[in-house]
């Protein structure tokens, strides 16, 4: 069971069932590869909220939500992850985003998805890994920046 602090609350994430695991799993992928730090951290958030979701005590009051605030014409289970993963991120403070990386690190592990050597997890800054001007390969340009050097006399 991982444990993770947000919003100064205690939140205990149960093993992931199959349902969790399938609601979370575009978000495993996001959490894993994201080279943007937020996108990371949001879709951390989801995984939780997947998994606190399925828990066996589950209180969809904790989380703010009230009956009224469900639409009987949509899934409600889908609803109700859609609104804590909404609730937890407005609870979330910038200091709570490694215990947020390292919860989702166990509950990946519980879940059997550890990253293999040389996979990404959460990855904390884009620019470690995406190249900079200066050490990249050339960009090709399309023909209509040719056409317009050769006009021009320049290519």
């Amino acid at each position: 069971m991982a444990k993770v602090i947000i919003g100064g609350a205690d939140y205990e994430v149960p093993e992931l069932n199959f349902v969790a695991l399938e609601r979370a799993w575009p978000f495993i992928e996001e959490a894993m590869t994201a080279l943007d730090p937020m996108k990371g951290v949001s879709a951390a958030i989801h995984i939780i909220a997947a998994g606190l979701v399925e828990a066996d005590n589950f209180d969809q009051s904790i989380y703010g939500i009230k009956p009224e605030d469900l639409d009987p014409r949509q899934d409600h289970e889908d609803q109700v992850f859609t609104l804590v993963a909404k609730f937890l991120k407005r609870k979330t403070k910038a200091t709570e985003i490694s215990g947020i990386r390292e919860a989702v690190v166990e509950i990946s592990k519980e879940a059997g998805l550890e990253p293999k050597e040389g996979e990404a997890y959460l990855v904390e800054e884009a620019e470690t890994l995406s190249p900079s001007p200066e050490t990249s390969a050339p960009m090709s340009q399309n023909l209509s920046q040719l056409d317009a050097k050769e006009a021009a006399g320049t290519a």
